[in-house]
């Protein structure tokens, strides 16, 4: 008898463990799945909140865009309810500036006066003098030189310019109508292997167009006084949008004053 009893209870005993296994299994599916439901529906939020936040940002890029430096635009309201923000354009003068990536054959123009957008456009008759250095180069004269074509265009009554060659590789067999530099230079964390130095570059010169042969590179233009800063070359727009419940966007682009199409300059040496 005492045998049977002890069977029966051991019996039930693990019954009972096993119906506590399975229901603690059971809780732990139910309260994962929870979980899960739980934060995919955070992170669906989330996601809505960060493209209306990146929305309303993007709109205040545009609209800034179309006003003058130093107002800041209000986002509130901007895309809907619940959005708060500014959008405003920087004056942002520097001795210094770098190009974006100028493909072979292609040209940036560099603004030396004060430029206006106006209709028609015009210079406000302030202009850079001094000296100023390009740097340029990416690449060694072994592996992918760089020729530079510069245009220096003037002020006066007929817009008169000057041309110059800077071929430190002497891959035209022309020559180098600009001394050239080789060495080590790093401008505003790019590295160049080239510097070129212009000097005395007069009171009445509104652009420099500077044109890439062989191998494509970013150009860098550097006054030689640090307190001497060069003329705006764009606008500057910041946008920063947040919607009520956190989600912040900040964008940041930069838009260059009208670039000169290289075809009006093509020339051969």
């Amino acid at each position: 008898m005492i045998g049977k009893n002890y069977n029966k209870t051991h019996q039930q005993g693990q019954v009972l463990l096993i119906t506590v296994m399975l229901l603690a299994t059971a809780i732990t599916i139910v309260m994962t799945v929870a979980f899960n439901t739980t934060t995919e529906t955070q992170i669906g939020v989330l996601e809505q909140e960060s493209q209306k936040a990146l929305t309303a940002a993007e709109a205040g890029l545009e609209l800034a865009l179309k006003n003058s430096p130093g107002a800041a635009l209000s986002l509130d309201g901007l895309v809907g309810s619940g959005i708060t923000g500014t959008a405003e354009v920087y004056s942002i003068a520097s001795p210094v500036f770098t190009s974006p990536p100028i493909q072979r054959d292609e040209s940036y123009t560099f603004y030396l006066g004060d430029y206006r957008a106006t209709s028609p456009p015009e210079f406000l008759g302030t202009y850079y003098t001094g000296n100023v250095s390009l740097y340029f180069g990416e690449k060694e004269c072994g592996l992918g030189g760089t020729v530079l074509e510069i245009l220096q265009v003037k002020n006066d009554v007929s817009s008169t310019f000057n041309r110059y060659l800077v071929d430190p590789c002497n891959y035209m067999n022309k020559p180098t109508f600009l001394g050239v530099s080789a060495g080590l230079y790093t401008i505003e964390g790019n590295t160049y292997y080239y510097r070129s130095d212009m000097l005395a570059i007069s009171a009445d010169t509104k652009l420099l167009i500077v044109r890439v042969l062989y191998n494509g590179t970013k150009v860098a233009i550097e006054s030689s006084v640090q307190s001497n800063k060069l003329p705006l070359q764009g606008k500057t727009v910041g946008s920063t949008a947040k919607t009520d419940t956190g989600v912040t966007k900040r964008i940041q682009l930069f838009q260059s004053y009208p670039q000169i199409p290289t075809d009006f300059f093509v020339t051969a040496f």
